[in-house]
Order: structure tokens, then C-alpha cells, then sequence
């Protein structure tokens, strides 16, 4: 009864599922693979790498006063997520905007793209945190 209704038709459907991730997935791969190719590390030695971190804790934050103000006010329910969503940013916009305006290859235009870069592996890294923070919390492994 069980292969009746789950059938062919659903383990077909189950299985594009799989490879719509699998292709989200290396897209993304990709896509921060491009934006890794933009920046010259040499450029970003000392002080300049040392300005981008710190500015990435500002904005986190200003992010977790935010996400605390929401909950203060009974807004949202997971404050430091809030706070995530917030320091989370575009690099598959901000990479392709510089190119195109042509200042990718100015110092500006590589300050940009670290900051971006450290605030976007800065929030995956804090999102996995996170959620197993959430998992363990809960009781599942």
C-alpha cells in the first residue's frame, strides 16, 4: 500500500529536489570562489585587514542592539538571529557592481569586496553556530 502511494511520482519529485540543492549549492560555491579571484591579498596586509575586522564588529554590533531592541519590544522571538540577518551581505551583488563601475582593481574598490567578503563568511560562520547552538539546545544531533 506504502509504494502505492508514495509511488514513482513522488521519488521523482524527491529526487529534482536533491539536484535543485545540489545546484544551489555549487552556485554559491561559485560564486564565492569569483568573488575570491577579485581580491588581491596583498593589499589587504595590516592595517587595512585590521580596519575591515573591526568594522565588522561594529556593525555585528550594532546588529545585536538592534535585534535586542526588537525583542525589548517584543518583536521577534531569537534576537542574535536577528542580529545574523543583519551583518549578512550581498557579495554576489556588491562583486558584479564593481566590476562594472570599474573599481574593483582601486583600493577602494578591494576595500569594499573584503568587507563584504569578511561580513559574508563572518555570518555563515555565525549562522552555523547557531543552529547547532538551537540543535543542541533542543536535544537533536
Amino acid at each position: 500500500m506504502g509504494g502505492i502511494i508514495i509511488g514513482p511520482s513522488v521519488l521523482v519529485g524527491l529526487k529534482l529536489i536533491c539536484q535543485f540543492q545540489f545546484s544551489l549549492s555549487s552556485g554559491w560555491h561559485f560564486l564565492l570562489f569569483l568573488a575570491g579571484l577579485e581580491v588581491e591579498l596583498e593589499r589587504l596586509k595590516g592595517r587595512l585587514l585590521t580596519y575591515v575586522a573591526l568594522a565588522f564588529l561594529v556593525s555585528l554590533g550594532l546588529a545585536l542592539l538592534a535585534g535586542y531592541g526588537f525583542y525589548a519590544a517584543g518583536q521577534v522571538v531569537s534576537p542574535l538571529l536577528i542580529a545574523i540577518i543583519l551583518v549578512a551581505t550581498a557579495l554576489g551583488i556588491v562583486v558584479p557592481i564593481l566590476k562594472d563601475a570599474g573599481v574593483s582593481d582601486t583600493d577602494f574598490g578591494q576595500l569594499v569586496i573584503a568587507g563584504a567578503m569578511f561580513a559574508e563568511f563572518g555570518s555563515i560562520i555565525l549562522l552555523s553556530l547557531f543552529f547547532s547552538r538551537e540543535a543542541t539546545s533542543t536535544g537533536e544531533n
